[in-house]
């Protein structure tokens, strides 16, 4: 009885979990959104370049920028995607400014 329960549930979490995965990728690779909120368009972008004038690299590559909005902060975190090497730094600004006001990426 317990195999007849057990085996169709386990091949339907090993479907689930592919079609999973299939669209997270899938989701990886179009245009991400990003709202300017409390000027974080701006942040983003210095952002960006901070990092890459760190690594001495032309481009920001398997690497999507994710905003965290405080009452008093934008952070902005440089996400790897998946199967990615090395570390996240994330860059904090005063909200509608271009002021860092703390950083994290001693992260290689």
């Amino acid at each position: 009885m317990f195999a007849l329960i057990a085996v169709p549930a386990l091949v339907a979490l090993i479907f689930y979990e592919q079609g999973y995965r299939a669209g997270l990728s899938e989701a990886r690779h179009k245009d991400r959104f990003q709202v300017n909120w409390n000027g974080s368009e701006a942040q983003t972008k210095d952002a960006i370049q901070r990092w890459l004038a760190k690594n001495h690299a032309r481009e920001l590559k398997e690497t999507y920028p994710v905003v965290m909005s405080f009452p008093d902060r934008n952070c902005i975190q440089l996400k790897m995607e998946l199967g990615g090497v090395g570390g996240e730094p994330i860059y904090c600004y005063r909200a509608n400014s271009l002021q860092l006001v703390e950083e994290v990426s001693d992260v290689e």
